[in-house]
């Protein structure tokens, strides 16, 4: 659970810098190194948390829990769907982790120019949204529906609003 949070904070992080940014001079964020480190560590962490949930966690016991649903209980088919959906969209994450690795450097951002490079970091979102519905999953699976679960809906809705704002705020700021 700990490099899963840690992960998810330090995504959060990195994500929200290029918005805060964007807000204060209304012009977007290409490239910054602290937002690259702070990528870099999340990716880190988030791989160090794939690894650790496989190797150690989801031994056949553990992993059966999720999809044995016992009968007549609500949404029978539902349960099985969405843990194992949740589990496959952990690797999902690792490979998109990866990939977002393999870009964070000075060699790619010039090989790629930073039009090409800027679209291919946009794998950024599509890691987020992913990370948080499997960690939304997961909080229901695991019974932690109070403030974990709150905490990753406001983090993840805040961050989502923050880019929204920038969004407009550049797109006036271009006129």
């Amino acid at each position: 659970m700990l490099t899963a949070w840690l992960c998810f904070g330090l995504f959060v992080s990195t994500l929200a810098l290029g918005p805060w940014q964007a807000l204060r001079t209304a012009r977007p964020l290409v490239n910054d190194l602290l937002r690259r480190d702070l990528g870099i560590w999340a990716a880190l962490t988030g791989l160090a948390h794939l690894f650790l949930a496989t190797a150690e966690v989801m031994q056949p016991v553990y992993f059966s829990t999720y999809f044995a649903v016992p009968a007549g209980a609500p949404l029978t088919g539902w349960a099985g769907w969405i843990a194992s959906s949740s589990i496959v969209g952990g690797y999902v994450i690792g490979l998109l982790f990866l990939v977002l690795l393999g870009l964070s450097n000075n060699l790619s951002l010039r090989h790629l120019g930073s039009g090409r490079w800027k679209r291919l970091q946009g794998l950024s979102s599509v890691a987020f949204l992913l990370t948080a519905a499997h960690g939304a999953v997961f909080q229901v699976i695991e019974r932690r529906t109070g403030v974990w679960l709150a905490a990753l809906v406001v983090m993840s809705i805040a961050l989502l609003a923050l880019r929204r704002r920038a969004r407009r705020v550049v797109a006036a700021g271009a006129v």
